[in-house]
């Protein structure tokens, strides 16, 4: 089957099932989840894959150094470009379950339209099955985001339950709530001129049936179909998918749950036969600054990884004093699961719209020159150098002012008129001992 998006190819992505990634992944071709950055990068390499999209940073949890670290051992990708995701939390219960109270209620007939996807917001539809709710069940994830919903929950005398690590929210929850189904139900479908009609045959016991909910990314609720438009309460274009009715929206503590992704492609094959070469650059300067000036986007990347622990290993600080007198915005994230050399990779970001001006253009070129200067020994590794629609970083870094010494300099005028002064004293008495003066 060809995919809908224009770009055909598989692209694989390591995050939750329907998660943040994947919509990343759905934007540049057709998604594949693997579970571990290895997992995703290995299908990239060997061709099962166009592109592969793998956890970079998120609000909550910082920089995935396990991805990074990963990264260091597959040079055969090449990271292209970053993408940067947005969700929310919101409160779902299963669709079917839904259905069975109301086919309860109107035994016969099919009431429940757009129980299929969301509810009008603030409806009295959607607040008649939130009262219903009296069981919540969310991911570690959710209880570390949601806290004042779930503190509002528990108060109303809802169980709140947390799903061991690891477990899918989406899947999990779907399962629970089958197990509590009637089983002596009968549904059969009915095809009109008007659609399609589920008609059941029901106890009105199951009318006053409680409710299973969930607390899932808004991403995940929406992710069959696209994105969710807050101000209708669906989703883009079509219904939420059929598998949950959402309940309430916006339930992090946070207005938006935000994290960035690192695309990656594989390294191109070298050419074979070709007359034209590329440009040889004889400074790490000289490569940094060229990638610099190829990058139009309002705001360049580079990730340069340098160990700081081993023998001989230089002082970081040989690197980032430059960074730091430039105004250069940058950020050490280290990668502890690599004990023996520790290795830092200096997320360095050169705003282009107010463009690359010389001043920063020679701070990034020193910094480069002395991670690559011998003897060192920092190992360094140009990971990346790419442009990006959006900062990563808050607040202003100004330049460090070189101050001029002025108390020094004060201090060596008086002391220079001192000695002069001596000096000059010295030779008068001597000239006046002997009848000169």
């Amino acid at each position: 089957m060809r995919s809908s998006n224009s770009n055909t190819g598989f692209v694989v992505y390591q995050d939750e099932e329907f998660g943040l990634a994947h919509d990343v992944a759905q934007d540049l071709g057709r998604p594949s989840r693997r579970l571990t950055t290895g997992d995703t990068l290995s299908a990239l390499i060997s061709q099962k894959a166009t592109k592969a999209v793998v956890p970079f940073e998120s609000d909550r949890n910082g920089y995935n150094t396990d991805a990074l670290s990963t990264l260091l051992d597959f040079k055969d990708c090449v990271i292209k470009e970053e993408r940067t995701n947005e969700d929310q939390y919101l409160l779902a219960t299963p669709s079917f379950s839904i259905n069975e109270i109301a086919q309860a209620s109107f035994p016969g007939s099919n009431p429940a339209k757009g129980a299929f996807g969301a509810l009008p917001v603030g409806s009295a539809a959607q607040q008649f099955y939130r009262n219903r709710v009296n069981i919540v069940y969310a991911s570690t994830d959710a209880f570390e985001r949601c806290t004042s919903t779930i503190d509002e929950l528990r108060a109303n005398g809802i169980d709140v339950r947390r799903l061991p690590e690891g477990t899918s929210a989406y899947r999990e929850v779907l399962d629970l709530a089958r197990r509590d189904l009637d089983p002596d139900r009968k549904v059969k479908t009915q095809v009109t001129e008007k659609g399609h009609a589920m008609i059941s045959d029901t106890t009105a016991a199951n009318f006053a049936k409680p409710l299973i909910g969930v607390l899932l990314p808004r991403g995940v609720a929406a992710g069959l179909t696209g994105g969710f438009n807050p101000n209708t309460g669906a989703a883009n274009g079509s219904e939420f998918n059929s598998d949950y009715v959402v309940l309430e929206d916006g339930l992090a503590d946070e207005n938006k749950i935000i994290s960035r992704f690192l695309v990656l492609e594989r390294k191109p094959a070298p050419k074979k036969g070709g007359t034209s070469k590329p440009p040889k650059f004889t400074t790490e300067r000289e490569k940094i600054i060229s990638k610099l000036d190829s990058i139009t986007a309002p705001y360049a990347r580079i990730l340069l990884k340098v160990d700081t622990r081993g023998e001989k290993t230089g002082d970081i600080a040989d690197i980032t004093d430059p960074l730091v007198a430039g105004g250069i915005k940058f950020r050490p994230i280290y990668l502890h699961e690599r004990p023996e050399t520790l290795p830092a990779i200096l997320e360095i970001e050169v705003d282009m719209m107010l463009g690359a001006t010389p001043q920063a253009k020679k701070a990034i070129g020193t910094a480069f020159e002395r991670a690559f200067a011998k003897p060192r020994n920092h190992d360094p590794v140009l990971m990346a150098a790419y442009g990006s629609s959006s900062t990563s970083f808050s607040g202003i870094v100004m330049p460090t002012p070189q101050k001029t010494p002025w108390g020094l300099y004060a201090f060596l005028g008086v002391f220079a008129l001192a000695m002069f002064g001596a000096i000059g004293f010295g030779v008068f008495k001597a000239l006046s001992a002997v009848g000169l003066l």
